[in-house]
C-alpha cells in the first residue's frame, strides 16, 4: 500500500494520538510539500515522516529520532526495506505499520542501526546547544 497526497491531506488538523501509529499531517507552504509523521514505538523517540509534493509526487521518507539531540535520516528505497521485512499480507500495509512491527520485535533503535542505515541518502542532526551553556 502507498501513501497518497489525498490520504495525507485528510489527516491535516487531526490531533496526533500519542501512541504507536499516532499520525499528524501538515502542509509546508514554503516547500510546497505535505508531511505525514507517524509514531513507531511507545517511547515516542522514533517516527516515520513521509513527504509528498503539492503535485502528488512522492519526495522522501525520513526516519526521525526525537531525543535531546534530534536526528533525521532520509531514504527513498521503500521497496528494498519491504522486501527485507516481508510477511504475508504486508502488501495491504503502509510502511509505517511494517516499521512499527519491526520496532516492536527488535526495539526502536534497531530501526536505524539494523534496518534503515544502508538506505540513508541524507541526514540531519540537531544539537541542543543549551546543554553547553554551563561551560562558558
Amino acid at each position: 500500500m502507498e501513501y497518497t497526497l489525498e490520504y495525507i491531506q485528510s489527516l491535516e488538523g487531526i490531533e496526533r494520538e500519542k501512541k504507536v501509529g499516532g499520525r499528524e499531517a501538515w502542509h509546508d507552504t514554503s516547500l510546497k510539500q505535505w508531511r505525514l509523521r507517524v509514531q513507531l514505538e511507545p517511547k515516542a523517540y522514533w517516527f516515520l515522516s513521509v513527504l509528498i509534493n503539492d503535485d502528488g509526487r512522492f519526495d522522501t521518507f525520513f526516519l526521525d529520532e526525537e531525543a535531546a539531540d534530534d536526528s533525521h535520516y532520509g531514504f527513498t528505497n521503500e521497496k528494498a526495506i519491504r522486501k527485507q521485512l516481508y510477511q504475508p499480507g504486508d502488501e495491504r500495509l503502509l510502511l509505517d505499520e511494517i516499521l512499527a512491527r519491526y520496532a516492536r520485535e527488535n526495539g526502536g533503535s534497531a530501526l536505524y542501526w539494523k534496518l534503515i542505515r544502508p538506505y540513508v541518502t541524507e541526514q540531519y542532526h540537531y544539537c541542543d546547544y543549551d546543554d553547553y551553556d554551563d561551560y562558558d
